[in-house]
């Protein structure tokens, strides 16, 4: 009957967690940490002392305290950050002694001298933390619970009396049990990630006065006591633990969270007009332009935004240097990614495959257009005039051109985009053209009387799209 009894108590006590936790999962609030991030299941020892409380006392007449063993082990599931379930089992031994040495009622002189019990008791208890919960701590290593339920008692007493008395045997047993409620308070500090240590006082109340065999005045329950010490195991593979996380720490990590997102909505680090939130690039240079996501834009692909490239139209795929200009290596004035003729000695006349053309022939060029010669332009800033130093690698390739070639003489073509009026860009294109001959002449010596300027205005634009390529310079072949 009491293993029937003790089995029917486990299977109660394990479904009883199990639709907690069922339950506990489904109620998860939205907007919280979902309880799916922490670990939640643990297992603890425990070992101490019982106190016995009832009819009888624990000490005798000079004997001192007498100590009797408890032992148990618990398994809890955490329903929330404060509150969880417990279920215990524990084994032990109460024991008490009539100290006041007075017979037993309704006996002439029967007197009870001491009784002692095996007990086996099953424990559902509901556990509250007190500790975690703080505003000045994010987590605390010590915590204080409290925590209180309901059980089953089943114990094994036996009574001894004084010898001598009127009983004609001296010792009376009884085997039973009894529904208990109890309650407790426990101290735990917690030693690294999954451990921790418990001490722990549990008051436990029977509902009948049976456990000593012994009935004085009108009280109908025994009490009884554990004073433990326990170890706990906190189970999972999460890497924080329900029961040690302070709720306000989420709460407060959540307001710094979107009080950081609501600063990034407001705030525009490099002042491109898109939110720090959505920008991908937080350093781009002032008055450079960018895309949605706040990356500066690139329009030829080079990897050199356009507000750092000084030739932002290079073709798809050419080596480009720090300032997006195309590489040449030999200085021919052809970029390397379409110089059919790599290494073309310093000075030589090219095509524009950068394929060497033979000494200067005015016979065999063209005149009106420049022919296969491949002369670089020069590029400006709108409504500017001013020769970039960032130009005069492509200056070097027309000097030594001309210094090669004794007989050639260039046009220098100048043009405007079409902003602005004609007679201002007419103008405008002329001073380019000046601009680019003086250059000529101060950086690399070039005779003045072999380049002649002209303007095109804004009569000669390479495309009607893009102007900054219509802000140039040509050199045609005379």
């Amino acid at each position: 009957m009491k293993l029937k009894f003790t089995l029917i108590l486990a299977l109660a006590m394990a479904f009883t967690l199990g639709a907690w936790a069922q339950d506990s999962e489904e109620t998860a609030s939205t907007g919280m940490p979902s309880p799916k991030d922490f670990n939640r299941w643990s297992v603890g020892l425990n070992g101490g002392t019982t106190l016995y409380q009832g009819d009888l006392a624990p000490w005798g007449n000079g004997d001192g305290f007498e100590f009797n063993y408890v032992f148990g082990g618990n398994v809890s599931y955490r329903l929330s950050h404060s509150i969880a379930l417990r279920g215990n089992v524990w084994l032990g031994e109460l024991a008490g002694q009539n100290i006041s040495k007075t017979s037993i009622p309704n006996t002439s002189d029967l007197i009870l001298e001491d009784f002692t019990s095996s007990i086996t008791q099953f424990n559902l208890n509901i556990v509250g933390t007190l500790g975690n919960v703080s505003h000045l701590q994010r987590n605390k290593k010590l915590h204080l619970e409290a925590n209180g339920g309901i059980g089953y008692l089943m114990y094994d007493s036996e009574t001894n009396y004084r010898p001598g008395t009127i009983m004609p045997d001296s010792s009376r047993t009884a085997d039973s049990g009894s529904l208990i409620a109890n309650a407790g308070l426990g101290l735990k500090y917690r030693l690294g990630s999954k451990a921790n240590l418990g001490l722990y006082y549990d008051y436990n109340m029977t509902f009948d006065d049976d456990l000593d065999l012994y009935e004085a005045g009108t009280q109908n329950f025994d009490t009884y006591s554990f004073i433990t010490l326990g170890v706990n195991y906190t189970l999972g593979k999460k890497d924080k633990n329900m029961e040690w996380v302070n709720p306000m720490e989420i709460v407060y990590n959540d307001m710094a969270d979107m009080r950081g997102k609501m600063d990034m909505l407001s705030n525009d680090k490099d002042n491109d007009g898109v939110a720090d939130i959505f920008d991908k690039d937080n350093s781009t240079p002032e008055g450079a332009k960018v895309y949605g996501d706040g990356s500066a834009v690139d329009s030829d692909g080079d990897g050199v935004a356009d507000a750092d490239d000084a030739d932002p139209f290079t073709a798809k795929g050419v080596t480009v240097d720090a300032n997006g200009v195309a590489v040449d290596s030999d200085g021919d004035g052809v970029p390397d990614g379409k110089d059919l003729e790599a290494n073309t000695p310093s000075g030589t006349l090219v095509n524009f495959q950068g394929v060497t053309i033979p000494k200067f022939d005015p016979s065999m060029i063209p005149a009106a257009k420049g022919g296969d010669v491949a002369l670089p332009s020069i590029y400006f800033t709108t409504n500017s005039s001013a020769v970039s130093s960032t130009y005069n690698k492509q200056l070097l390739t027309v000097a030594r051109a001309l210094q090669s070639n004794s007989g050639l003489t260039l046009l220098v073509s100048g043009n405007a985009d079409k902003t602005g009026g004609e007679e201002y860009n007419q103008k405008l294109a002329q001073k380019r053209a000046e601009n680019v001959i003086q250059k000529l002449v101060d950086l690399y010596g070039v005779d003045a009387s072999r380049l002649s300027a002209t303007s095109n205005g804004e009569t000669s634009p390479m495309t009607e799209k893009v102007n900054s390529v219509n802000r140039r310079v040509d050199f045609i072949v005379q």
